[in-house]
């Protein structure tokens, strides 16, 4: 297995680069869900971080990553379920397991060291919204028509980052700064971020994405680099 690098996010959709400090997290093989860092029955099931609801294989179910070359029913593709799924996953108690803390992994990518008070707390954080990290089933539930898999990079931090980080995702997908922070207005916790805690977040994610592109400029690489320039811009000049 090759040791996590330096870098705070994964290699890419799909993959595991790093991990909580003490669980090193292999990339997942075709054909199976990755593991957590954690035993399933340390975070509830509606943050959606093991099984389907009614406990089936993820197989037999039509849960679905979303793609951008992923054909699914209108209403399936809406990121109404994943703002509901953060909403959520903001109420969580944290499991009692050892957690990067998400001022350490963003601490040399920070414009500024006062910046990162920001990013401390106590709450549960996901922080890789790739799109197959977010199943979703069109057929569940109103508000229960998402999942998170691949908890390679569960960290301790701010309720409202996760919600961040789904806005530069959202970004690269194709929405305007301004639609993406609609949706991330959806998540409770986003409510709670300071306008310039934002706007730290937003500049550390491009320094973040700058490097990784950079290292490794690949399609995928490059179009989230862009995003978060421009959603740093696009805090820039609000």
């Amino acid at each position: 297995m090759r040791s996590p690098p330096a870098s705070p996010l994964p290699a890419g959709p799909g993959t595991s680069r790093g991990c909580a400090p003490t669980t090193p997290a292999p990339g997942p093989s075709a054909g199976r869900r990755p593991s957590p860092p954690f035993s399933p029955e340390s975070v509830p099931r509606s943050t959606g971080a093991s099984k389907p609801p009614d406990g089936t294989s993820s197989a037999s179910r039509p849960w679905t990553a979303i793609t951008p070359t992923t054909p699914l029913p209108p209403p399936t593709y809406r990121p109404t379920g994943v703002a509901a799924l953060l909403g959520r996953l903001g109420g969580t108690p944290r499991p009692d397991i050892e957690l990067r803390h998400a001022e350490q992994r963003l601490e040399r990518y920070a414009a500024r060291p006062g910046d990162l008070r920001f990013f401390g707390g106590d709450h549960l954080l996901h922080t890789d919204l790739n799109n197959t990290n977010v199943l979703v089933n069109g057929r569940a539930p109103q508000g229960d028509r998402a999942r998170l898999v691949d908890w390679g990079w569960a960290t301790r931090g701010a309720s409202w980052l996760d919600a961040g980080y789904w806005v530069i995702w959202l970004i690269a997908s194709g929405h305007a700064p301004a639609s993406a922070e609609r949706w991330a207005a959806e998540v409770p916790a986003w409510h709670t971020a300071p306008a310039e805690g934002i706007a730290a977040f937003a500049a550390a994610n491009r320094n973040v994405w700058d490097e990784i592109s950079t290292a490794d400029p690949d399609p995928w690489t490059l179009r989230l680099a862009a995003a978060a320039a421009t959603w740093h811009d696009h805090r820039e000049a609000s």
